[in-house]
């Protein structure tokens, strides 16, 4: 059912959209029943039927796995969750939606789409769920619901691209490979190419053996002391001096390990406890190795309070507090109700579209149980590796990273890190890096510049 056509200043311009939340199936990869995805799409109407045939589209989905795409949907879509007070978002009803003058919309066609078992999208009863759930086997599913929505719009000539954020990166990754692949891998070369792909708060992964833990301590290191300024910590370092301190001071003691002297582990503790905020002997009872799971309970423990995770900046009391990844983090339980709150009505209100179902924001089962992780036990293997083959592959093709300073999930230097591990030509490959936690989209000042670099990146990734 297709909304009343609407008219916003996006980007600095009136436009005029439709939008529409719509229903596509896909197959299972073979003959039997699969899965019916539901998703929003966003079209731009003041503009001519040659015009339309070939402006980009831009397909967003978030990660889990197990995630609707809500966040990018209510954060990047035409209509965003009103945020006025970032780090104190309404947690109860009413919530409130504002015209979005920072969506991308006015650059590209908008596709939110919800995999099989989150939003309102479900797998056939009858069908078999191990082809869906896995990293290959939701990639191909995506790639199809894509082609299908390309051929049911006419869009072959339109500029393609994904965006991906958390889990979405491991999606986007392996769409990006298959996408520009032969038929050796499964069999089918489809006809489904993309030009580029965004990825937010990047789920690389170290990918690395079990020693890596001296290095990721090292990369980590130089997002807690940014967030520890932020709390108050005081630092002579810039953050440059800091990344040099953890590469050339703090991993060699890291790798030394025991052989470092009682001295020389005093002083490098002192030394971090001052960039930190935290007691020298705190740093020494962890070993040197301060991860951010532990400097989110650290940091304001005097205060009784801790760090949220998904961004470093949102406290919460941390007297009794539980284990829930989402209502739990002083982040992610903040700003979800907002998300999660406001988009059924949306949907139903604004957009016209009813269902008896609820809207499952989050299905976490999926990635605690039952997910294929390419033979991996977890999803920490490196996804990395199929962009680069997307992008040597072709040599038109682009990649966006964004990534937030206050991010404690997927941090910035352990990006920057997997960026230097892989060979590829970096003219096409651009780090962004914004103020802000794993959710670029939140708060004012982010979200300005996140809009301005998409805008930039699909200009000229469609214009190649």
């Amino acid at each position: 059912m297709t909304a009343p056509v609407r008219k916003a200043r996006i980007g600095g311009a009136e436009i005029e959209y439709g939008g529409t939340v719509g229903e596509i199936d896909v197959s299972d990869g073979e003959d039997g029943p699969g899965a019916r995805y539901v998703f929003t799409e966003y079209i731009r109407t003041d503009l001519t039927d040659d015009e339309r045939a070939v402006r980009p589209v831009l397909f967003a989905f978030n990660g889990g796995p197990g995630s609707s795409s809500v966040w990018l949907h209510l954060g990047l879509g035409p209509r965003r969750v009103a945020d006025a007070d970032t780090l104190h978002p309404r947690m109860a009803p009413p919530f409130a939606l504002v015209d979005n003058d920072d969506s991308p919309l006015d650059v590209a066609d908008l596709v939110f789409v919800d995999p099989p078992g989150t939003g309102y999208s479900r797998i056939h009863p009858d069908a078999d769920r191990e082809r869906f759930h896995g990293v290959e086997q939701d990639a191909r599913a995506t790639l199809e619901f894509i082609g299908r929505w390309v051929r049911r719009n006419g869009r072959e000539q339109s500029p393609r691209f994904v965006m991906g954020e958390s889990y979405g990166t491991h999606r986007a990754a392996r769409m990006s490979r298959l996408a520009n692949g032969g038929p050796m891998r499964g069999g089918t070369t489809r006809a489904t190419s993309l030009n580029g792909a965004i990825v937010l708060g990047p789920a690389f992964g170290l990918g690395e053996p079990a020693w890596s833990s001296d290095v990721q301590a090292a990369l980590e290191f130089p997002t807690l002391v940014h967030t520890a300024r932020h709390h108050g910590a005081v630092s002579d370092l810039s953050d440059d001096d800091v990344s040099d301190f953890a590469r050339t001071e703090l991993l060699p003691a890291l790798v030394a390990g025991t052989q470092l002297d009682d001295a020389e582990r005093e002083a490098l503790a002192a030394r971090m406890g001052g960039l930190l905020g935290l007691p020298t002997p705190v740093i020494i009872e962890h070993d040197l190795r301060i991860t951010p799971d532990a400097f989110a309970r650290l940091a304001l423990r005097e205060q009784g309070r801790h760090l949220g995770m998904y961004d470093s900046r949102y406290t919460l009391a941390a007297d009794g507090a539980g284990s829930d990844p989402v209502a739990d983090d002083p982040a992610m339980g903040a700003y979800a109700p907002q998300f999660t709150g406001a988009i059924q009505h949306y949907l139903r209100e604004e957009l016209g579209y009813a269902s008896d179902d609820e809207y499952r924001a989050i299905d976490f089962r999926l990635a605690m149980g039952g997910w294929d992780w390419d033979g991996h036990d977890s999803p920490h293997s490196n996804c990395f590796g199929d962009f680069t083959e997307a992008v040597r592959r072709d040599e038109r093709f682009e990649l966006m990273i964004g990534v937030g300073e206050y991010d404690l999930v997927t941090t910035r230097a352990a990006t920057e890190f997997t960026f230097t591990r892989f060979r590829f030509d970096r003219s096409r490959v651009h780090l962004k890096v914004y103020g802000s936690g794993h959710m670029p989209y939140l708060g004012e000042a982010p979200r300005v510049a996140l809009a301005t670099d998409i805008r930039g990146f699909v200009r000229v990734g469609a214009a190649r």
